[in-house]
């Protein structure tokens, strides 16, 4: 993108990247991985199996490169995966944990979130471990954020006493 805000490469060699990164993407880490030290050439012919962006998504591409408006891109498709996912009635839910978090556990979650979504929704789970909040759980459900760590309550007593001083 930079070459070519710069002059220093055409829009036709940008949407040709864009197209190597999506069969890159369809490819998977794996097949990925395997192509790591290969030159150009055989990495190019690897993903040939691989489908090209539709016509009138690299036009759009490129119709957005030269109207320099390429930036947009990641804010139009953000946009269009929460509208896609309302559609689709798929509930997007990170449980972020001071350590993995059993099956069990993450059970129990999930039986108490699904009191509160719709029934027919198909649930989105992301996981992760974060160290700093020493215990507990936050949850992430869309736009909703509950924090239930031992962290929060610390520091919601430590406000609680710097106020008091």
């Amino acid at each position: 993108i930079e070459a070519v805000k710069n002059g220093q490469g055409t829009t036709q060699a940008f949407v040709k990247d864009m197209n190597t990164m999506y069969k890159l993407h369809q490819a998977g880490k794996d097949e990925v991985a395997k192509l790591e030290g290969k030159d150009k050439a055989a990495a190019l012919k690897a993903l040939a199996k691989y489908s090209d962006l539709a016509p009138l998504t690299t036009s759009m591409l490129g119709s957005f490169m030269d109207e320099g408006v390429i930036a947009t891109v990641p804010v139009i498709a953000e946009s269009y995966d929460k509208l896609a996912g309302k559609i689709l009635k798929e509930v997007n839910i990170e449980i972020a944990a001071a350590a993995p978090l059993s099956d069990r556990q993450k059970s129990q979650i999930m039986n108490v979130v699904q009191k509160y979504i719709d029934s027919d929704s198909k649930i989105l789970l992301s996981e992760k471990v974060d160290t700093s909040l020493i215990a507990g759980f936050q949850l992430q459900i869309e736009d909703r954020f509950v924090d239930l760590t031992a962290k929060s309550s610390y520091d919601g007593l430590m406000s609680k006493v710097a106020a008091a001083s």
